[in-house]
């Protein structure tokens, strides 16, 4: 059993070490990004990457935007790149009436999202705009 420690002492101190840390550092995350959407997300069970990482799928609790019917998913992903560095990242692609949105002249995008540490010493959600999905990662999204 893995002792009790704030998810943010995990983040940027301590590391995930067990699934149960991952679990817990997971959920965290994903209770901030719906604070930061303002939206209910709902995850899929995290997928360990090898033991230096981790990614679980999301999606929006229902869709938004009444006649426009906005629903989204995507995919959290978190990655220690070194002893020093934790990157939390979030890619989401739109729907609308379930069609893919994308930006003009994209083959897709998706709106991609990091979790950073701020001076107060607490992680916060930051949007970093649309990018075009050029590796296609994404052309199989689906909600």
């Amino acid at each position: 059993m893995v002792p009790h420690l704030d998810p943010e002492a995990l983040l940027w101190t301590r590391r995930p070490q067990s699934e149960e840390s991952w679990q817990r550092v997971t959920d965290y995350l994903v209770a901030r990004l719906g604070h930061y959407l303002q939206l209910p997300v709902i995850s899929e069970p995290p997928s360990m990457l090898g033991k230096r990482a981790l990614a679980c799928g999301l999606r929006g609790a229902r869709p938004v935007g009444g006649v426009l019917q906005v629903e989204w998913s995507g995919v959290l992903t978190l990655e220690v790149h070194d002893e020093e560095q934790l990157l939390v990242h979030a890619s989401l692609v739109m729907f609308s009436r379930r069609r893919r949105l994308q930006l003009t002249g994209h083959i897709g995008s998706s709106l991609e999202l990091v979790f950073e540490r701020g001076a107060d010493g607490r992680g916060h959600w930051t949007a970093l705009g649309w990018q075009e999905d050029i590796y296609g990662q994404h052309e199989d999204a689906e909600l």
